[in-house]
């Protein structure tokens, strides 16, 4: 039997592409290390962009008169329903399910910090992997000057 088990282990060996037998690419030559990195500095931008008018979008919707009275409070008045209900609740099903909602309810509540949070990590990234990029582009730092405050429930750009 071990005869078999060495053959069996062999034959697998032999079909596993090994990635160390493969030759080395040859080197980017210079115009294609400048295009490979025009190419990439524009996915950033276009990204950190598209995060961008995500945010101004956010920020333009929450900042319309009627938004805290038909969003905000409703979201609120579940939570706090869901948490008086919660304290006195005795099936394991109705209180998973509350719990769910008061989840929902939570994330729902916190969509702009999310957003913010979003664009200030992709930012983060590119000061981290570019840092020679990001000090002379305005998009990131006009993108690095949003924040969102929870108390005021408002989306920041200084």
């Amino acid at each position: 039997m071990s005869d078999l088990n060495e053959v069996e282990q062999s034959e697998a060996e032999e079909s596993v592409i090994n990635m160390f037998d493969e030759e080395n690419e040859a080197p980017l030559t210079p115009s294609e290390e400048d295009r490979l990195k025009e190419v990439k500095e524009s996915k950033i931008l276009s990204r950190l962009e598209e995060l961008r008018e995500r945010v101004l979008a956010i920020k333009a919707a929450i900042e319309e008169d009627n938004f805290i009275e038909i969003f905000i409070k409703p979201i609120r008045g579940n939570i706090k329903s869901i948490k008086e209900t919660l304290e006195t609740v005795e099936k394991t099903r109705d209180l998973a399910m509350l719990q769910g909602q008061l989840s929902a309810y939570r994330r729902m509540l916190h969509f702009p910090d999310t957003a913010v949070d979003q664009m200030s990590t992709e930012i983060d990234n590119i000061k981290r992997d570019m840092p020679l990029f990001y000090t002379g582009n305005d998009l990131v730092k006009r993108c690095s000057r949003i924040s969102f405050d929870e108390t005021l429930y408002k989306i920041i750009i200084e």
